[in-house]
């Protein structure tokens, strides 16, 4: 496991340099752009992240799978993804240049650059899925980072000496990451075995669309939802809430990129040694993460004075950050069940369960928000994390031979959090 622990450093410390990214940006872009203009920028970052998962059919999640477990396949497989993803750029291409030569109206020039954003990043994904199984962990980051970083830098510092168009520039430049990343595939030939092949793989994965969307919302619904309900200046604050309650799951999320082909690696050669290769990491990441959630919560107070605009309310999104991220600790025993389905090619209950959860979040968000305020996506998200984690179990069916201490740290940070609201609001 030498070679996996290698990988998950660089996976770990990939995933804390793009999860600081959005950190270190928001504050300039947050005070150079209006409430109404920030609210727009993470509007199309939602709908074209949901909108990927769509687009890459389920793709990424089978070559993973695939990949591991089929090496003689593996050359072919990438030769078909890259393939898919030459599809995706020139798919891609074509609509951004309608955007720049016909006027439309504001809000479907929003969805074109939407569907931009949503296959250039489906192309990502599938790239980042085969330097996933083959282990090119400083590849994977690389990509992971740029991809993120790259157009939330663009659109903090070209507006400063340009006139340019925010929305088109963050769609254009993550179009551009993905083009560089597959240069040398533009021009694949394509024939009636790449689409039965594809068709064969989509057969397998399409549950996995359901999935993805569905997680894609735990981290983006709340923000279209409260766009389309209540506007982009309460979106603008959902978007901060978001951020922070989710940023240590998106790590365990990113951690899980090394971890899931580890994990599939050890059931490859027995159940017992995946078990307890399962087991031993689990107890880890759970130490880790909960670790992360109590400095988040001891920190709450200044970070969200540092990152958030005076004109905010700070005090509410304090409180909402911190019940938010209560139940983090369950995710490590929701991702211990996906490794499980994943190996079992369960990915049928992926595509039922995931979505269940997310529609309970997206329904607190857009539904409650007026009547509790802040605290509706928090509460929200402890619920779906809960529906989630339960019916992940139950379709697992190996309850008794996965590590329990997410469940013991959840309840103790939990207490720790309604200590400190009650001592300090």
């Amino acid at each position: 496991m030498n070679k996996t622990l290698k990988h998950s450093y660089v996976y770990i410390t990939g995933s804390l340099l793009q999860a600081l990214t959005p950190f270190l940006i928001f504050p300039v872009l947050t005070r150079s752009t209006t409430q109404s203009e920030f609210g727009l920028v993470m509007l199309l970052i939602s709908i074209g992240t949901v909108l990927s998962f769509g687009f890459s059919l389920g793709i990424p999640a089978v070559l993973s799978r695939e990949l591991i477990f089929d090496e003689n396949r593996s050359a072919h497989l990438k030769k078909l993804s890259a393939g898919y993803q030459a599809l995706m750029i020139w798919s891609a291409a074509i609509i951004y240049f309608i955007t720049l030569f016909i006027n439309f109206a504001p809000a479907i020039k929003m969805l074109f650059l939407s569907l931009v954003l949503a296959l250039s990043l489906a192309g990502i994904q599938i790239k980042l899925s085969v330097l996933r199984a083959e282990f090119k962990s400083t590849q994977f980051a690389f990509l992971a980072i740029t991809s993120t970083a790259t157009p939330l830098i663009a659109i903090t510092i070209l507006p400063n000496f340009l006139n340019v168009d925010i929305y088109r520039t963050y769609s254009g430049i993550t179009l551009l990451v993905l083009l560089i990343t597959n240069i040398s595939n533009l021009f694949p030939k394509f024939g009636l075995t790449f689409l039965k092949e594809t068709k064969d793989l989509v057969l397998i994965g399409y549950p996995i669309i359901f999935h993805g969307i569905a997680i894609s919302l735990f981290q983006y619904g709340d923000k279209i939802a409260s766009y389309l309900g209540i506007g982009a200046e309460l979106v603008s604050q959902v978007v901060i809430i978001s951020l922070f309650m989710t940023a240590p799951m998106l790590l365990l999320s990113t951690i899980n990129n090394a971890w899931l082909p580890a994990s599939l690696e050890s059931f490859k050669k027995s159940s017992g040694n995946g078990f307890s290769y399962l087991y031993k990491t689990s107890q880890k990441l759970t130490l880790f993460i909960t670790l992360v959630c109590v400095i988040l919560v001891i920190l709450s107070k200044p970070l969200v004075s540092i990152f958030v605009p005076d004109n905010y309310n700070l005090t509410e999104i304090t409180r909402a950050i911190v019940i938010g991220i209560s139940f983090t600790p369950l995710y490590a025993l929701y991702l211990q069940n996906t490794h499980l389905l994943t190996m079992n090619k369960k990915f049928k209950s992926l595509g039922k369960i995931t979505p269940i959860s997310a529609l309970i979040q997206f329904f607190f968000t857009f539904g409650l928000i007026s009547v509790i305020g802040l605290n509706a996506p928090a509460y929200g998200l402890l619920i779906a994390i809960s529906i989630q984690v339960t019916l992940t179990t139950i379709s697992a069916k190996s309850f008794s031979k996965l590590n329990k201490l997410p469940l013991y740290l959840t309840g103790l940070l939990s207490v720790f959090s309604f200590i400190y609201l009650n001592l300090f609001f």
